[in-house]
C-alpha cells in the first residue's frame, strides 16, 4: 500500500534574489525515505505508518515544523488532504517544504 504525497519546495534567497518554487510527487511504502536535502542529499522524510485516512511521517532534525512547538519527537500525523510546512533556516537560503498527504495509491 503506497501513500501518495505532493510536495512544494520553496527556496528564498537571503540576499533578496527572489524565490524559486518546485513541485514534486511521491508514492512511498511504509518505512521508505523520500525527498532529500538539496545540498546534503540526506533523506528528509520517512513514512512510518499509513492508513487510507492518515499517515505518520518522520522528518529530518535539520527542519522545524512551522506553527508548532518543537517536540522531542520528529514525527507528525497528516490527515488526507492536510498540508504541513517544514522550514530549514540555517543555510545560505531559506527553504520551506509544504507536504500534503494526497491518499493511498490505487494502482
Amino acid at each position: 500500500m503506497k501513500a501518495r504525497f505532493d510536495l512544494v519546495e520553496i527556496t528564498q534567497s537571503w540576499t533578496g534574489g527572489g524565490k524559486k518554487t518546485e513541485n514534486k510527487s511521491f508514492a512511498v511504502d511504509e518505512n521508505e525515505d523520500f525527498d532529500a536535502h538539496p545540498k546534503t542529499q540526506k533523506p528528509l522524510f520517512t513514512l512510518v505508518k499509513a492508513t487510507p485516512e492518515k499517515v505518520l511521517v518522520r522528518y529530518s532534525r535539520e527542519f522545524t515544523l512551522k506553527g508548532y512547538e518543537q517536540p522531542q519527537s520528529r514525527e507528525t500525523l497528516l490527515e488526507k488532504g492536510e498540508t504541513k510546512e517544514f522550514s530549514h533556516l540555517w543555510g545560505n537560503n531559506g527553504l520551506t517544504k509544504k507536504l500534503t498527504f494526497v491518499g493511498i495509491a490505487t494502482e
